[in-house]
């Protein structure tokens, strides 16, 4: 018995690298020969003996140096790999069952999980949100105008985190960025006379509140009056804008 480790052959008994990222079992080996008609016989076992004991997977690999440089580029180090089962021969992924409503954007089946087959998604990012030139207390967080709720919250969530309020959002640190857009995983109990209620919960960060009060179905007509402005489409990062779902797009025509 042989191995192919990482395109190299090793007999049973030989020491095999420390670090494999790519094995196969030898199954046959053979020259082929146009003229040879038993051939055919032996490689349709070959082939059947690998598919058995490959899990339905078999590779074949090419030993010719000119066609074996050229396959070298493709993926699995050069080796040719079939499947006899519908599933990816490289990542064993099992797609559904195709049909034509998997290739339609229009169909529940077939259309993007995420973006409904729009190709596009309605949302808020920091350049749609944030003025960089002001400071925070100067209305940077530009749909939290200076007498709304949560421009006291996050005068509180910048005390708490020790994010100066009085520098241009531009040149804040990174990390203290993030906290705004984003939130943090700190709960914080925060009350001052400007605001309607205490605050006593986690912040979720401007991006994040802002898409939870867009899609939800509840929201007042006054508050998205006020947050509609600073919506806008991006491409849809799942699909990356080709409005259909995992199937489709796994499938090539060579």
């Amino acid at each position: 018995m042989r191995y192919l480790v990482d395109n190299h052959v090793y007999n049973l008994s030989d020491a095999l690298p420390e670090e494999i990222s790519d094995a196969w079992i030898v199954v046959d080996r053979v020259e082929l020969d146009p003229d040879d008609t038993t051939q055919a016989d032996r490689l349709s076992q070959s082939i059947s003996t690998a598919f058995e004991h490959g899990e339905d997977v078999v590779g074949i690999y090419i030993f010719d140096q000119e066609e074996q440089k050229a396959k070298s580029k493709r993926q699995n180090g050069g080796i040719e790999v079939f499947s006899r089962t519908f599933r990816c021969p490289s990542c064993g992924n099992v797609p559904e069952t195709l049909t034509l409503s998997h290739f339609s954007f229009n169909s529940p089946t077939g259309a993007c999980p995420d973006c409904h087959g729009l190709g596009s998604l309605l949302n808020f990012t920091e350049d749609s949100t944030i003025d960089p030139d002001k400071t925070i207390e100067n209305g940077a967080v530009m749909p939290w105008t200076q007498d709304s709720y949560y421009y006291f919250v996050l005068q509180g969530v910048c005390k708490h985190h020790k994010i100066p309020t009085n520098v241009v959002y531009k040149k804040l640190s990174d990390a203290h960025k993030k906290i705004i857009l984003h939130g943090s995983d700190a709960k914080l109990s925060l009350s001052t006379p400007q605001m309607q209620k205490p605050w006593n919960a986690k912040y979720p960060g401007v991006i994040s509140y802002l898409n939870r009060v867009y899609h939800d179905p509840d929201t007042s007509d006054s508050l998205h009056e006020k947050v509609d402005p600073f919506v806008i489409s991006s491409t849809c990062s799942t699909c990356s804008g080709y409005r259909v779902g995992d199937a489709a797009r796994s499938v090539f025509i060579e």
